[in-house]
Formats: structure tokens, sequence, C-alpha cells
């Protein structure tokens, strides 16, 4: 689905109007505070028709923390580094908004705070390198 409610398969929704999902997002991040989003089994699946449609850029936008994970990666055939690409050949996501996604997926990650600090100052680092083949 679009989004998902808590951890691990119990959680899914799929929601696809709009409006009842935006209200239903806020009601699930009540309980979870972010929302997990998952574009290539959203796209399979045919929850939206057209990657214009796909809501994340909303989300992101009305200040709700999103993080990018994968559905069943043998049945949809990718992986994480896929999900994440989507974003960029199909959405237009910059380096610094992908960066932006992946330290939301570890600050809300069930891991030691030591651990989170060094997963984002890998991103930070892999970003800086970026910017500087960039000029």
């Amino acid at each position: 689905g679009i989004l998902s409610c808590g951890g691990g398969y119990g959680g899914k929704l799929v929601l696809t109007s709009s409006e009842i999902a935006f209200t239903l997002l806020m009601l699930c991040l009540g309980f979870t505070n972010k929302s997990e989003i998952c574009p290539i089994s959203n796209y399979k699946l045919r929850v939206f028709d057209n990657w214009d449609d796909y809501p994340i850029r909303k989300f992101l936008n009305k200040g709700i923390r999103c993080t990018i994970s994968t559905d069943d990666p043998f049945s949809f055939g990718n992986c994480l580094n896929d999900e994440y690409k989507y974003l960029v050949r199909y959405l237009g996501f910059s380096a610094p908004e992908i960066a932006g996604i992946a330290r939301t997926g570890f600050h809300t990650a069930d891991l030691q705070e030591y651990q989170k600090t060094e997963w984002i100052k890998r991103i930070d680092h892999l970003l800086s390198l970026e910017k500087e083949n960039r000029l």
C-alpha cells in the first residue's frame, strides 16, 4: 500500500483517494509518527496510475516524516536501492532530498543512538562527495 502503520506486515493500509488517504494518514501518524512508503510495489499493485500521482512529495510538504521501504523483494523483484532510484528517476528527487529521507529512516529506526549517529554521518559524507562531484 501507500503507507504502513506500525511494524511488519500486520499494519498495511492501501489508500487511493488523496483526501481520505491524508485523513487516515494523520490518524495513523498519531500512533507511529512516520509513514513507510514502498514506491515500486505501490506501482506494480496499481495503487496509482501515474508517477505524477504518487503522494510522497505531498506528505513531505505537509511535514510528514516518510521513510522508504520495500514490500516483499522476492515477489516484486526489487531491493531498497531500487526504491530510491525510482524516486530519482520517476519523481525527480535530488540527492539532498534522498539523503533527507534516508536520515529520517535512521532517526526513526530501532537502533542504538550511536548506530543512528554513525549511519547519518555516512549519509552526510556521501552527500558531501556528491556535491563535490557536481562542482
